[in-house]
C-alpha cells in the first residue's frame, strides 16, 4: 500500500462499502460518496447493481461507509445505470450510481466527505485509486494505489489501466486525480485482466456515465442512454 500524505489523506473520508445479495450470498464491492445537488449520490460499479445476465437490478443492496466503521448501512432510493452496461454487458461503461435514502443525511456530512467529479477529461492522467479488498475477509482498511493510466491495448476498449495489487473487492473503488489544485473523482475501478497482472481497469468517464450521474443528483430527469431504477 502506498503511502498518502495529509492532503491525499482527505480523500479517505468518501469511501465505503456496497453490500449486495446474488442467489442468497452476500457479496461486497467498494464505493465512494459525491458531491452533488441531491445529496446523498453513491458512485460504485454497474456490475455492483446490476446483474447483466438475469438483466436485474440487486434489490437487497446497502451502502457502508469507511467513516462510521462499516457499522451502518443505508438503503438506496435510486440507481442510475447506461444502458449499453445493461443492455449488452459493455465494460466500458461500468459504473453507476445510487441515490440514498434521505436518512443516510443524519449520519454522514456529505458535504464534508462528498468529492467532486469531473467528465469528458484527458486520457493518460495521474491517479490516486482506493477500494477494499476482499481476499480470505473483508477488509476493513482501504488499499491505495498511485500511478498514470495507461489505454488498453490487449481487449482494445476504451477502459484504462493502473496499476495495482488490488484484486476481489476493489469493484467500484474510486479513482482520482488533481485537477485545477484539488481532487475530483474521474473513473472507478471495473476489473482486472489475467493476461495483464497488477493492474486495476476503470471505465472511461465520457458524456453516457455523465448522464447517469446528472440522473442522480438531480440535474436532468432522463436521458436515452441512461436506465433507472426505483427500489
Amino acid at each position: 500500500m502506498d503511502k498518502l500524505n495529509k492532503y491525499d489523506n482527505n480523500l479517505l473520508k468518501c469511501l465505503g462499502k456496497i453490500e449486495f445479495w446474488v442467489n442468497g450470498k452476500r457479496s461486497l464491492g467498494s464505493a465512494s460518496i459525491l458531491k452533488s445537488l441531491n445529496a446523498p449520490v453513491i458512485a460504485t460499479a454497474a456490475h455492483c447493481l446490476y446483474d447483466w445476465e438475469s438483466k436485474q437490478f440487486y434489490e437487497c443492496i446497502r451502502f457502508l461507509p469507511y467513516s462510521e466503521d462499516f457499522k451502518v448501512a443505508f438503503k438506496p432510493v435510486l440507481a442510475s445505470i447506461p444502458k449499453d452496461w445493461a443492455q449488452h454487458g459493455v465494460v466500458d461503461y461500468d459504473t453507476g450510481f445510487l441515490v440514498l435514502e434521505s436518512e443516510a443525511s443524519n449520519v454522514i456530512n456529505f458535504e464534508e466527505k462528498g468529492i467532486p467529479v469531473a467528465f469528458n477529461m484527458s486520457r493518460n492522467l495521474e491517479y490516486v485509486i482506493s477500494g477494499f479488498q476482499n481476499v480470505l475477509f473483508p477488509s476493513k482498511k482501504p488499499l491505495v494505489s498511485k500511478g498514470i493510466a495507461c489505454t488498453d491495448s490487449f481487449k482494445n476498449s476504451s477502459l484504462q489501466g493502473v496499476r495495482s495489487k488490488g484484486k476481489s473487492g476493489m469493484s467500484g473503488g474510486p479513482w482520482f486525480t488533481e485537477f485545477e489544485g484539488r481532487y475530483i473523482q474521474n473513473s472507478n475501478s471495473s476489473l482486472s485482466m489475467k493476461s495483464v497482472k497488477n493492474t486495476l481497469w476503470g471505465p472511461y468517464w465520457g458524456k453516457t456515465i455523465e448522464a447517469a450521474y446528472q440522473i442522480a443528483s438531480g440535474e436532468i430527469s432522463e436521458d436515452s442512454t441512461v436506465m433507472v431504477h426505483k427500489y
